[in-house]
């Protein structure tokens, strides 16, 4: 509603005023803004009862609906925690779209401790600082560089490679950035795991793809064989042609082949690909899921036979 001044010009209406605030912050608000719009504790009870206002954490609250979007949800948690939270780790980087796939729970990171929320882990850390946040698509979030630190914690330095790939092909990825803030954050656990990520990253690995890729790479570090090169590119007739795993010195490439490679147009490719390869002097051992998923010994023994045939 819009009242009129005695002079004709529009006054907003205190609810108007809420609706304008909530539109910029896809449609979530705080108690402080709906104060600050002249509403009384009493008026917002009143809203609440009559469902034009929703609480969804304390002090925060969804405008005129319940059903939220992934960005409200994710704008509501950084306004519940407070001043100087900002989206952190896979939800930093499900903003950035840098992400294998999406992780549902939230995590926040603030300089002061807060108990967390039903949703969202929030961590407390003494290294943030002003540059490593930044607003995406309205909400606050860390940096690239300050993600990456973060991920580091919680992935092994082929996922992280990925998530620095995925950034590097979206232009969201500054080498300089990135080692200023792993400076500043040299002494937490993850340091020496982002360290041997930009190094794979600049050297051409691409890091894991999928989690059939990880499990597969677990089971040979569990079984003490060497770590392969991990999705890089090696030239071939024809030109450069990337590989899932290779070991160089012993000329053996490794597909791992999910449902995909079932198809008969992907067979065929295959097939192609594999003889280039071979035409430039590595064996190409191709692992399907199923043994990779239900038959490891197998699987562990189809390599090393490989491995030693080409000593």
């Amino acid at each position: 509603m819009i009242a009129m001044r005695s002079n004709c010009c529009p006054v907003l209406s205190k609810d108007s005023l809420v609706a304008a605030c909530a539109d910029t912050q896809h449609g979530i608000i705080t108690i402080g803004q709906l104060r600050a719009t002249g509403l009384t504790h009493s008026a917002v009870a009143r809203r609440c009862a009559t469902g034009r206002l929703f609480r969804i954490h304390q002090g925060v609250y969804a405008v005129g609906h319940r059903t939220l979007s992934r960005e409200a949800q994710l704008m509501a948690a950084v306004l519940a925690v407070g001043d100087g939270a900002i989206l952190a780790g896979t939800s930093a980087a499900e903003m950035w779209n840098i992400l294998r796939r999406p992780v549902k729970h939230i995590q926040i990171v603030s300089p002061r401790f807060h108990r967390g929320l039903f949703n969202a882990t929030v961590s407390k850390s003494a290294t943030l600082v002003p540059a490593d946040a930044t607003r995406r698509n309205r909400i606050l979030t860390s940096t690239v560089p300050r993600v990456l630190v973060d991920l580091a914690e919680t992935m092994d330095e082929f996922q992280l490679t990925n998530v620095i790939h995925q950034a590097d092909f979206r232009k969201r990825f500054n080498l300089a950035a990135t080692r200023r803030v792993m400076v500043r954050n040299r002494h937490r656990p993850g340091h020496a795991i982002l360290t041997r990520a930009v190094e794979m990253h600049l050297n051409g690995s691409v890091g894991t793809r999928s989690d059939l890729e990880d499990l597969f790479l677990a089971h040979l570090r569990a079984a003490g064989f060497a770590v392969p090169i991990v999705n890089t590119r090696i030239p071939a007739p024809g030109g450069l042609i990337e590989v899932d795993f290779h070991w160089p010195h012993r000329r053996i490439c490794i597909e791992v082949d999910g449902s995909g490679h079932q198809r008969p147009r992907t067979r065929r490719n295959d097939i192609e690909r594999d003889a280039r390869l071979r035409a430039a002097g590595y064996e190409v051992l191709r692992i399907p899921a199923a043994l990779i998923e239900t038959n490891v010994p197998r699987m562990l023994g189809q390599i090393d036979l490989a491995l030693h045939r080409l000593c």
